[in-house]
């Protein structure tokens, strides 16, 4: 099991909203590492420092993956940002990346779950510039109030010219913002 002490101090506090079901854990067990399982089967659903990282189901992923050019039987999220942003496991080449569906693009983020939760998750760069820890920070709606199925989107949104200083911002359904953002980013995230 990986210790993720450091990663639970860093992104307090945490919110619990229950747990996997029986399903959606055996569907873990058979796509993900050991080593992922348990840290999902362990925290549950739940958020961090505030709303803005979220422990997922891939099952709330279904058609979104497609969407952005992504095989669903080899690419399996598991952490995702208040904006949307999902970190995903690789099981093709084992490895860890994120898409982030506000600029579209996709990079390699870890090896495995312990470079994810006690490297680059720690490091403030990767949480301003990858995530928009920062932008997230300032945000005008209620970021208390998301549920697990949620994320905060910009109208008009970043593709389309929007910006964090002057779109409006709203909570929205997950899926159906992600696939949105998947249209208008032509169904394809860009490696950086």
């Amino acid at each position: 099991m990986v210790n993720y002490d450091e990663f639970l101090e860093e992104h307090i506090p945490k919110r619990q909203f229950g747990y996997f079901s029986d399903s959606e854990l055996q569907g873990m067990t058979e796509k993900l590492p050991d080593e992922i399982v348990q840290f999902l089967t362990s925290e549950g659903i739940c958020s961090y420092s505030n709303n803005f990282l979220w422990t997922t189901s891939p099952g709330h992923f279904n058609g979104v993956l497609a969407q952005w050019g992504l095989n669903e039987s080899t690419c399996i999220p598991f952490l995702r940002t208040a904006f949307g942003a999902f970190i995903y496991y690789n099981r093709r080449n084992k490895k860890i990346y994120l898409l982030d569906p506000l600029l579209g693009r996709m990079m390699d983020l870890a090896e495995d779950l312990d470079d994810l939760l006690n490297m680059m998750l720690m490091l403030d760069t990767i949480l301003e510039n990858g995530f928009f820890i920062n932008q997230f920070k300032h945000l005008s709606v209620d970021v208390q109030t998301l549920q697990p199925d949620e994320i905060v989107a910009l109208f008009p949104a970043l593709p389309l010219g929007g910006s964090f200083e002057t779109s409006k911002e709203e909570v929205v359904k997950m899926k159906e913002h992600l696939i949105l953002l998947a249209q208008l980013s032509g169904g394809k995230a860009r490696r950086v």
